[in-house]
């Protein structure tokens, strides 16, 4: 069976594994790494377009959310607004990142810098734990894409397709918070 996702032909059998929410990591790997330097443009036999297929489809199935998506039929995830705990952390977290950042921009006194530095310390603080948050839903996500993992094939489209949203909210707010992180200690 092959499907269409993304431009890419069902990328577990471009690469002829079976399909399941944990692939074999160091297969899946080995199998990458032989298809594609066969396909390289640089090769003598190579091929551009394949070797371009075989780049988005090792990234989706590296990819936890983009691999359930896959398995779950369809790219939709809409609704799904993964942890509200986690949103709503986030979400203060990055007002008082933003907060402190704009403090800091618009600080051209010594006194008015000094309390930037201060809101952006205790900014940082809060990304740092926001982040430990993460690191542990994420770990939360993985021990129920194992127990998904265990249960497959006989697995509804519609767990596959909620733990892709999770999946992909967890990954957002990651990127969110380590840009954050990167703007309050470097400026």
């Amino acid at each position: 069976m092959r499907r269409e996702f993304l431009g890419v032909t069902d990328a577990f059998s471009l690469f002829g594994i079976a399909a399941r929410p944990i692939p074999d990591e160091t297969d899946l790997k080995e199998r990458y790494l032989r298809e594609s330097a066969a396909a390289h443009p640089d090769s003598g036999r190579g091929d551009a377009g394949r070797f371009t297929e075989l780049q988005e489809a090792y990234r989706v199935l590296s990819d936890p959310a983009a691999r359930l998506r896959l398995l779950a039929g369809d790219g939709d995830t809409v609704g799904r607004l993964g942890s509200p705990e986690i949103f709503m952390l986030v979400g203060g977290t990055m007002q008082a990142a933003n907060a402190a950042l704009q403090t800091r921009s618009s600080s051209t006194t010594a006194l008015s810098r000094a309390v930037s530095t201060a809101e952006c310390r205790a900014a940082a603080a809060k990304v740092t734990l926001a982040l430990e948050a993460i690191a542990d839903s994420r770990a939360r996500l993985d021990a129920r894409l194992r127990e998904l993992d265990t249960r497959w094939p006989a697995v509804e489209p519609g767990e596959l397709a909620a733990l892709a949203g999770d999946y992909a909210f967890t990954g957002k707010w990651e990127a969110q918070l380590r840009e954050a992180e990167f703007k309050l200690a470097h400026g």
